[in-house]
């Protein structure tokens, strides 16, 4: 006998809302990130970098932080919960 599929419930629907923020969260940072370093960006296009070097350069910064930010923030959990 085979079961009816089972519906989304009310956690997977939150844990789908929650994903969504996170991802807008990631993509505001990013964007908050390029549009500060403008200026810096433009002066490296001035001294002779190529546009496919800059723009390898901020994604390999973007990848960096978007990699590091999750593991600072569970260390931080973690030196609350030992001094606890």
């Amino acid at each position: 006998m085979r079961r009816p599929p089972r519906t989304p419930g009310p956690i997977h629907v939150a844990v789908i809302v929650l994903l969504v923020y996170v991802a807008i969260g990631a993509l505001n940072t990013l964007a908050i990130a390029a549009l500060a370093r403008r200026a810096e960006l433009a002066i490296l296009r001035l001294v002779g970098a190529t546009g496919d070097q800059v723009l390898r350069m901020a994604r390999i910064e973007q990848a960096m932080l978007l990699g590091l930010a999750p593991i600072a923030g569970g260390g931080h959990r973690r030196a609350e919960n030992r001094s606890a």
